[in-house]
């Protein structure tokens, strides 16, 4: 997870990473500001797999629900990257049209090991990294 300086990206400050038990979701989120260009990669220490992980983007989007006469919102998950969908393509490029809060779900990958040993525990990683985005067609 290397970045391309020659790309014009930079590493973004809220990039994490950390060790989770084998088959844990963890779950991050970060700011995505307008017009900027968004690349976010994912890794894990977990050689039978090939380092190779699921993961998602979504947002979290107001519903509009009715119960009798009562209306009252739940929020619900807009999904909006799988990489399951996308041949498990451990980068994923985009720009935010809108500055928003975006969420990334990561599935931990089972390893096999010992019980809680700290030989059982998976390193991931979720390096953001952002650049000004191309702005195209006639401005103002």
């Amino acid at each position: 997870m290397k970045s391309k300086k020659s790309e014009g990206y930079l590493i973004n400050g809220q990039s994490k990473s950390g060790y989770f038990e084998p088959g844990e979701v963890y779950e991050m989120s970060f700011i995505a500001y307008a017009d900027m260009d968004y690349k976010i990669s994912v890794g894990a220490d977990v050689e039978d797999k090939n380092g190779q992980i699921e993961f998602e983007l979504y947002e979290k989007k107001n519903k509009q629900v009715k119960d009798g006469n009562t209306i009252r919102y739940e929020k619900v998950d807009k999904i909006l990257f799988k990489n399951k969908d996308n041949e498990m393509t451990q980068s994923f490029e985009f720009q935010s049209g809108a500055t928003r809060r975006i969420y990334v779900r990561v599935q931990v990958p089972k390893v096999d090991g010992g019980d809680g040993a700290a030989e059982s525990y998976v390193c991931v990683g979720v390096l953001l990294e952002h650049q000004r985005g191309v702005k195209t067609g006639f401005g103002n």
